[in-house]
């Protein structure tokens, strides 16, 4: 690995680090040709530390895969992107993913206490600590940099004891109105859900035509919640749940204690992106975020863009942190995808009119690289050019993507 990045720092030939390929926003598509460098067989757990609570991994190991190992260790690792089953951990720190569990236990960086990594110039670079979480490194700024600054190559992450327990509930509502209510009903009375996700009634529609078609549940809006600690506690917490669901109007309430259950409903929400693919020929997807208190406000705008775009727009997404997954489908014409750009564009604006950000954990690669200064301004954009060019004076590092932005403003 040092060997090859120093052989394309020499002859000047760009680098881009891919992982599993599951990224949304073309963040580890060469915009300039260069080595595509796949970690794909970097895939091996070095170790797992039960007393200290660290996972050492190299880059290549499936998320879900990680997980599980963790687990046979009576150990837990939050992060949960939910295509877990497929995305990589040297993915997941290069866009700083967040997932399912964002809102209780945060997202990758907040597990990341020490990596490797291979510098654009060929050197190894060890940033903080794989024997103690409290060690001051470079962790933070290097998660999230897409492959922009360097190729991590052994990433170590802080562990947590497994919970004790963990419930699961689907519910389902006739508007969306009563599952945001539910959800911010929830957050009011202290409770704080593992996972808190929400599924709009065109992605449930999706799901039933083009994935599950045998769903044990109406259709409407989905909410799904997921609860974790001790079963004395998680019992009381279902009742508080159920109340406030049926006091807002819930058709359906699901639960599920046992492994395979949970996972049941869970293949609800995991399946979505697959039924998309199958319901149109195209889709763009955004993966916006807006303050959790302005969900509802969101979803409305949404709704009236698709309506007067005459497109069909599907949302889903954390009601815990706001993060919100928004698709337009087309059917491939050049018409369509004409107003679907439009679509995209309405859709950023809407959200930083709440000031939202653009991208909540998908990264901007090629996809939202001519947004982005419609979110940061001039000196932000030059700061991050200066981080660049202080770990890649070459752009030699996933070149075009970031920090090599230009900062003007794109005609509206």
């Amino acid at each position: 690995m040092v060997e090859l990045i120093r052989f394309a720092h020499r002859q000047r030939i760009p680098v881009v680090a891919r992982g599993a390929g599951t990224g949304c926003a073309g963040g580890a598509l060469s915009a300039r040709g260069g080595i595509l460098l796949s970690f794909e067989k970097m895939n091996r757990i070095l170790s797992i530390d039960p007393e200290l609570r660290i996972g050492i991994a190299e880059p290549g190991v499936i998320t879900g895969d990680f997980q599980k190992a963790v687990e046979r260790e009576g150990l837990f690792y939050p992060p949960d992107p939910s295509s877990a089953r497929m995305c990589t951990l040297g993915g997941n720190v290069g866009h700083g993913a967040g997932g399912l569990r964002g809102r209780r236990f945060g997202t990758t960086r907040d597990y990341v206490i020490g990596m490797e990594a291979v510098t654009a110039d060929g050197h190894l670079l060890r940033s903080g600590s794989f024997a103690s979480p409290e060690s001051i490194d470079l962790s933070g700024l290097l998660v999230g940099s897409e492959g922009t600054l360097v190729c991590v190559v052994t990433i170590a992450l802080r562990l947590l004891d497994r919970p004790e327990s963990m419930g699961t509930l689907l519910l389902v509502f006739s508007d969306a109105a009563g599952a945001l209510r539910t959800s911010r009903n929830l957050l009011e009375q202290g409770l704080l859900p593992v996972a808190l996700e929400y599924m709009d009634a065109g992605a449930m529609r999706c799901v039933r035509e083009h994935g599950f078609g045998d769903l044990p549940v109406p259709d409407g809006h989905v909410l799904i919640i997921e609860l974790c600690g001790q079963r004395r506690l998680i019992g009381r917490q279902t009742s508080l749940v159920e109340k406030l669901a049926r006091s807002e109007g819930a058709l359906c309430l699901r639960q599920a204690w046992g492994s395979r259950e949970r996972e049941e409903i869970w293949s609800v929400r995991r399946a979505l992106s697959p039924a998309m693919a199958r319901a149109a020929r195209r889709k763009f997807s955004q993966d916006v975020c807006v303050p959790p208190d302005t969900v509802d406000r969101l979803l409305d705008q949404i709704r009236e863009i698709g309506e007067r775009r005459g497109l069909t727009m599907v949302a889903f997404g954390h009601l815990g942190d706001g993060n919100i997954h928004v698709n337009t489908l087309t059917d491939g014409s050049p018409g369509q995808d004409k107003r679907a750009r439009t679509v995209v564009e309405e859709v950023y604006r809407a959200v930083l009119s709440l000031q939202g950000t653009l991208t909540g954990e998908h990264g901007v690669g090629l996809y939202r690289m001519p947004y982005l200064s419609w979110e940061l301004s001039a000196p932000t954009l030059e700061a991050h050019r200066k981080v660049k060019a202080a770990f890649d004076p070459g752009h030699l590092m996933n070149p075009d993507k970031l920090s090599d932005q230009p900062a003007e403003q794109p005609a509206s």
